[in-house]
């Protein structure tokens, strides 16, 4: 007899963005797998994106949840925490989903079982390149993280992301320092690998699991959302650093010669020529920031 198959819980959290969670939980609500639910996680201080999604609360797969608290961590730890699924598959409110999207992650998950942290590809939705840029992460191989030291292997990023509940659990959730809206303002996908891997768990970086990132970003707004995300990076590498020295310095070293070969496939997604300057400027600044932090070594989150 076939063992039954995991539920998922997918996981989109959003804030102010009514014109796009409809679109959204629509695409997942496709799904090909059956055993699945899907929780919106809302941190709006208005009604318009529960009004928009009203004519889906009749369905027993969508959980609504109104959320005070800011920030993507403390979102996504919110819907992790209202669920008992298996796996935890997660999206952004920006973003749509392939019919096979969570069929893909169960049978990725079920092929390694050491897995415990999971990047799909990002692929940007068409925009007018003249005014900007789609920000995405588009892989082109499947990968396997087995150690810190190998990091510098992996791109991905919370729009196509998937974990084991379970070690969710074990690392204490996403650290809410840390991403959109929090004081370190990104990478808290990143700090979560970072610790998934120092528990010994591996991350899978797979092509095969995909979504379509639609919100652009302005030439305009290049630099300064460049500096905001390699910020985050840059605190949640210094964090891992004071956690894991030597292994942590290897790794480091081998992220700088990626640096200088042209980067991760996050950063080819804005903009045919990297603005080193300011990827530079924002790790380097955050990287200060995540030494001198207070940070709670028994939780590995930032006080």
């Amino acid at each position: 007899m076939n063992p039954p198959s995991p539920r998922v819980a997918a996981i989109i959290a959003t804030i102010h963005r009514p014109e796009d969670i409809d679109v959204a939980l629509e695409s997942v609500l496709r799904s090909t797998y059956s055993e699945y639910e899907v929780h919106i996680i809302d941190q709006s201080t208005d009604e318009l994106s529960r009004e928009r999604l009203r004519p889906f609360m009749g369905d027993p797969r969508v959980r609504y949840s109104a959320h005070p608290g800011s920030g993507l961590s403390a979102a996504l730890n919110r819907g992790a925490s209202l669920t008992t699924a298996e796996l935890l598959a997660i999206t952004g409110d920006d973003c749509t989903v392939r019919e096979d999207w969570l069929e893909k992650i169960v049978a990725a998950f079920d092929a390694h079982p050491n897995v415990g942290v999971l990047f799909g590809s990002v692929l940007p939705g068409a925009y007018a390149h003249d005014d900007g840029f789609v920000p995405g992460c588009v892989l082109s191989e499947t990968a396997l993280i087995g150690g810190l030291e190998e990091i510098h292997r992996l791109s991905g990023t919370t729009a196509c992301m998937a974990i084991r509940r379970s070690v969710w659990q074990e690392l204490n959730g996403f650290d809410e320092a840390l991403g959109i809206g929090a004081p370190l303002r990104s990478a808290e996908d990143l700090d979560l690998t970072l610790r998934a891997l120092a528990r010994g768990y591996h991350v899978l970086q797979t092509p095969e699991v995909e979504t379509t990132h639609r919100s652009p970003t302005l030439w305009a707004d290049r630099a300064a959302t460049i500096r905001r995300n390699w910020y985050g990076s840059g605190a949640a590498f210094a964090k891992s650093l004071r956690l894991a020295r030597m292994p942590m310095l290897r790794a480091l070293k081998r992220l700088s010669k990626r640096w200088v070969g042209g980067g991760s496939e996050v950063a080819a997604t804005y903009g045919s020529r990297p603005d080193r300057f300011s990827m530079l400027a924002g790790f380097g600044w955050g990287f200060v920031v995540g030494l001198f932090w207070r940070l709670d070594r028994k939780t590995r989150h930032f006080r």
